[in-house]
């Protein structure tokens, strides 16, 4: 399936956390970092913290990756 939006690493920052917020017990939704990745265009990370304090949380961003990467592309930045 074709990409079908470029959009800026900001837009693909509030999409994830929107995604993981009903995801996550407790007040504080991980912070989530978009880089470039030659292989798939872009990739999400997150802190070691994060990932300490909520254990199911790489497999929620593994997902939600994989639902965006279908629809969306990491415009360049200049």
């Amino acid at each position: 399936m074709p990409k079908t939006k470029t959009v800026a690493a900001d837009e693909l920052i509030f999409l994830f956390r929107e995604e993981l917020g009903p995801l996550i017990d407790g007040p504080a939704i991980p912070s989530v970092a978009i880089v470039p990745d030659q292989v798939h265009g872009w990739t999400a990370l997150i802190s070691h913290k994060d990932r300490k304090w909520h254990p199911e949380l790489a497999g929620h961003v593994a997902r939600i990756e994989k639902s965006l990467r279908r629809r969306f592309a990491l415009a360049r930045e200049e």
